[in-house]
């Protein structure tokens, strides 16, 4: 190494001219970066900023904050494809499809209009795997503003390999969808669930008998459900069933509120007209054939109500109100209709040789076997036909 000054050549490791001392420059060794490694350094440092942006935009969309603003965006704008996609659905979908998902969110959103959704603060539970976001929003038409949260919980899965994946806690297969709900029906009968034909492969072949088949289907939305059901005599009848948790069953029971109007008013006509024909028959002394009435041993009950007369001689019937009591199925499949009737009558009799006429009114219950063929009723054969008909009041 050479002085700048005097030209003395110094040793390299010297910091001073050995001859003046004046301090020596020494000469940088080190060798220029090339063109190669400049643009691997810049090459990381650039997949380092684009991992980082990517992590961080990631972490956003996957956090509790947006999941929960998504999740009510959709809700209000009743977003059924997002709303449908929550819930993970898997396995047979044959009831729970996306149709019927959107009919009963059409059903049951019928909510005010919100809006002016505001997003506030996260507060995460002890051990990290529940999240409460607060938002707060206005109702249209209304001044007032609200304040609510909602619960997000952390599943096991991850998104996208290391971010957490938060669901709507109380928005969720478990709490939406019922698993394996049962419907026993009568023998043969056909049933259509949500305006679908629950088809022979969902009958389970153990759990029937031989008055009772029993169906099983995999997944229901516990929400209220039409369901038609079409006995084997071709009555059909329509009801709604609401599967829950507490509610896994339906069981089949027949009553007077599956009738429709229609069918109740057909019953009470015809029994009203039945009745009168048989006792105006009595009063006006005619035979049991001449009243043509096709009911099973319909002579020996026309008899037997002559012969309850006893001693008294009805010279006027009429029935002035009839309405259904009960109904039910019995095992042939008759529909088994209990009525209360009221009517007005007009007897004789004679009390100690003298002829006496009492006018009156009264009301009993009459019983009525009606057969049902391909859903149209005929009387097949009437219970407790004998009215009670009183001398004194």
């Amino acid at each position: 190494m050479y002085c700048h000054e005097c030209g003395t050549k110094n040793d390299k490791d010297d910091d001073f001219c050995s001859e003046c001392g004046t301090k020596l420059e020494k000469e940088d060794l080190k060798k220029p970066m090339s063109s190669k490694t400049k643009i691997i350094i810049i090459t990381c440092i650039s997949l380092i900023v684009i991992f980082a942006g990517l992590f961080l935009t990631g972490k956003y969309l996957t956090g509790p904050k947006r999941i929960a603003k998504d999740y009510i965006d959709a809700l209000v704008s009743n977003n059924v494809d997002k709303l449908y996609n929550y819930l993970n659905i898997e396995g047979d979908k044959t009831f729970i499809s996306k149709s019927i998902f959107k009919q009963i969110l059409s059903e049951e959103n019928k909510t005010e209009k919100i809006k002016n959704i505001d997003i506030k603060d996260v507060e995460y539970s002890d051990d990290k795997t529940e999240a409460t976001v607060n938002f707060t929003y206005t109702v249209e038409g209304k001044d007032k503003e609200y304040n609510d949260d909602l619960t997000l919980v952390k599943s096991d899965d991850k998104k996208f390999i290391i971010f957490d994946d938060w669901k709507v806690k109380d928005f969720d297969s478990s709490n939406m969808i019922l698993k394996d709900y049962e419907i026993r029906v009568n023998k043969d009968s056909k049933i259509t669930f949500l305006g679908i034909d629950v088809k022979d492969k969902y009958k389970d072949k153990e759990k029937s008998t031989t008055t009772e088949d029993v169906y099983i289907i995999p997944q229901v939305f516990m929400s209220e459900s039409d369901m038609s059901i079409k006995l084997s005599n071709g009555l059909e009848v329509k009801t709604k069933v609401y599967p829950t948790n507490y509610s896994k069953t339906y069981k089949f029971s027949f009553n007077k509120n599956l009738l429709t109007e229609e069918q109740n008013k057909l019953i009470e006509d015809e029994a009203k007209n039945t009745v009168n024909t048989i006792y105006n028959g009595i009063v006006d002394n005619k035979s049991d054939e001449d009243l043509k009435l096709t009911i099973d041993d319909f002579k020996d009950v026309y008899s037997e109500i002559k012969d309850d007369l006893d001693d008294k001689t009805l010279t006027k019937f009429d029935v002035t109100d009839i309405s259904l009591y009960s109904a039910s199925i019995d095992s042939e499949n008759n529909l088994k209709i209990k009525l209360r009737i009221k009517y007005d009558y007009t007897i004789k009799y004679k009390s100690f040789d003298e002829e006496k006429t009492n006018e009156s009114d009264s009301s009993d219950y009459i019983t009525f076997i009606y057969k049902v063929d391909n859903g149209e009723f005929s009387i097949k054969s009437i219970d407790d036909l004998d009215l009670y008909f009183s001398k004194y009041f």
